[in-house]
């Protein structure tokens, strides 16, 4: 297997995407992003999936579009492939059975046929249609991705940051709940197929403790001797410049007022509560404020 970084790919690429010269709109494709990142969340949810699993269906799904197009492949049908085989992986298993119920539910709800959404059971008459088209769709998936399911975790970046940098529990928790949501929206976007997964902690580490108004060592201070306590990103090395870059795109998601995220994660990623409504669910601090 290849490593995470493998699936990085740059701004221009990302902006000439397969679906971009298939002829989708930019503002279309990322409407799709976001729509898929929060239908797989949605789906997690109802089947009582850890937040890791999700986020490993919702990379495995932005990877695949950067090598086929939305026009060629359904992306709901996709999206179903992808969890099923992120339960698998992750081995947080689950039926197909279950995987089709809660994706077909998800997709259909609010629809004027069925607002509450379609209930496809195995007694279904489409039942075994959405199953073979599913099973079909997860080996188109593992050949787009050669196979290499290797996904690191912001998320355990951030946690491994939390603990080194900020003694007390409580503030640990504070920030780490606040810092898991930056990054449960930031998956709406393609920004996780663009920046490594290090760099993303960083910057959602360094805006949750803004917001959270802890103090960061910044290489200024010196302890009792005179001697200079070390920066947080020189004891964790990151690009400082783009962390920057990461942060400001990550800010550009919300709008200026928001209410808080709650419910803070445990490190296995189970208890996550917030966050899962990009602009229209996370409401947080006025934008600078969340700046160090």
């Amino acid at each position: 297997m290849t490593s995470d970084s493998a699936w990085l790919f740059s701004a221009e690429e990302i902006a000439n995407s397969p679906s971009r010269a298939d002829g989708v709109e930019a503002i279309s494709e990322a409407r799709t992003v976001a729509r898929i990142a929060d239908i797989l969340r949605e789906a997690s949810r109802l089947l009582r999936l850890p937040m890791l699993t999700t986020a490993v269906a919702i990379k495995y799904w932005q990877r695949f579009y950067m090598i086929e197009s939305l026009k060629k492949h359904a992306p709901y049908d996709v999206a179903g492939a992808c969890l099923f085989l992120a339960c698998k992986v992750q081995e947080t298993h689950k039926r197909l059975r279950e995987v089709i119920y809660a994706i077909i539910k998800i997709k259909t709800k609010g629809s004027a046929d069925f607002p509450d959404g379609e209930d496809v059971r195995e007694s279904h008459p489409n039942y075994f249609a959405e199953k073979e088209k599913l099973l079909i769709k997860e080996r188109v998936l593992l050949r787009v991705l050669h196979f290499d399911l290797t996904v690191d975790h912001a998320y355990k970046h951030v946690w491994a940051m939390t603990k080194t940098f900020i003694p007390a529990p409580h503030l640990q928790s504070k920030v780490t709940q606040v810092a898991w949501n930056f990054i449960n929206d930031s998956l709406r976007t393609y920004m996780h197929v663009q920046y490594c997964e290090r760099e993303i902690a960083a910057a959602v580490f360094q805006l949750s403790a803004g917001f959270c108004r802890v103090p960061l060592p910044d290489g200024k201070s010196r302890d009792a001797s005179g001697r200079r306590l070390i920066a947080w990103y020189e004891l964790f090395p990151v690009n400082l410049e783009r962390v920057n870059v990461i942060g400001d795109r990550i800010m550009d998601e919300y709008d200026p007022s928001m209410a808080r995220p709650v419910s803070a994660p445990d490190e296995n990623g189970r208890g996550m509560g917030g966050g899962g409504g990009g602009r229209n669910a996370w409401r947080g601090p006025e934008r600078h404020a969340c700046r160090t």
